[in-house]
């Protein structure tokens, strides 16, 4: 029987340390759009909130509860292979359909379910709240562009109408969340 072997507690502390916090240059780009939860340093966690929805939550145009289920709208939205596909675009290649890509059909079973998750949140929310709401959540559009597409002169007026249709429809799919969430658990 031969001695066990310990690892190198050097590099064992320095991968720790590189997966504990997020990297300066990460805290750079996020511009201050984070938070953070835990009191020591074994339970700090940092949650990113530079995108637009994140930025919205921050500044408080919406709640947490609201930005939970705005996120989980667009999860269910990029899960159902709404978001596209990355494809590189060839100038010398004759645009035509491909048969085989199956447009606008789900490729398997998941995606069918997310699809279908998506489409019974949207018509809760009602068809001008949930537009907003997939501009914003979804597409990652700030509020600005949304007040564009509302038809307002006032940028001002406009980001406020925004946040306000933003704000009723993460209340309505909150509320749409917990009743299917609810009929889910009676299963």
């Amino acid at each position: 029987m031969g001695r066990k072997r310990k690892g190198n507690t050097a590099e064992k502390l320095i991968i720790d340390q590189l997966f504990e916090l997020p990297t300066p240059e990460r805290f750079q780009r996020a511009e201050g759009n984070f938070t953070q939860t835990g009191a020591t340093r074994s339970s700090r966690r940092y949650q990113m909130k530079d995108d637009n929805l994140g930025r919205l939550v921050i500044r408080k145009t919406i709640t947490e509860q609201q930005f939970a289920a705005l996120q989980r709208y667009a999860v269910h939205w990029y899960s159902a292979g709404l978001a596209g596909s990355l494809s590189s675009f060839d100038l010398d290649r004759i645009r035509a359909m491909n048969p085989a890509a199956m447009g606008g059909l789900a490729r398997n079973e998941r995606e069918l379910t997310h699809k279908r998750i998506y489409h019974d949140a949207r018509l809760a929310i009602g068809a001008d709240v949930a537009y907003i709401a997939d501009m914003v959540a979804c597409h990652d559009y700030p509020l600005a562009a949304a007040a564009v597409v509302l038809g307002y002169a006032s940028p001002y007026r406009g980001r406020l109408k925004a946040g306000e249709l933003l704000a009723q429809a993460g209340d309505r799919l909150d509320q749409f969340w917990q009743s299917r969430d609810k009929t889910l658990s009676r299963r």
